[in-house]
């Protein structure tokens, strides 16, 4: 009888573990920092390029109904004066900010983007492209 318990205390199935331990947990997330690390400069860096280049699309596009409101004999005091000549209205840019309507030296109607001047979190110089011609 003896020797039945004691085999039978032998022949018995341990037990597995359920679940990852902690040093498998904490190698995946090491691993995934990595990655993050690696990855997230260039996918936030495309963000900015993108809004960049929205911007630059609204200006040409801003620039271009100034200049029909111009040419029209609208007067033009501020960027909301261009709602008539864009679809849907005058937009903030990109960054939440409004566009600026300035007045070059020829008295032509120009668009600023305030939000790329250099200062900004984008880092780029003003941008007042020329597609007026001059």
């Amino acid at each position: 009888m003896k020797k039945t318990k004691i085999f039978n205390a032998c022949t018995k199935k341990r037990r597995q573990p359920k679940g990852f331990s902690l040093v498998e947990l904490l190698v995946v997330i090491a691993i995934l920092g990595i990655l993050g690390a690696v990855v997230a400069p260039r996918i936030f860096g495309n963000v900015d390029k993108a809004k960049q280049k929205a911007a630059l699309s609204d200006i040409k596009a801003l620039e271009l109904a100034a200049a029909t409101a111009y040419l029209d004999g609208v007067p033009l005091n501020n960027i909301y004066d261009l709602n008539n000549y864009i679809k849907g209205g005058v937009k903030k840019d990109p960054y939440g900010k409004d566009y600026v309507l300035v007045m070059d030296e020829y008295g032509e109607p120009k668009v600023i983007c305030t939000s790329l001047e250099s200062g900004s979190s984008s880092g780029t110089s003003t941008v007042i492209p020329d597609s007026l011609g001059r």
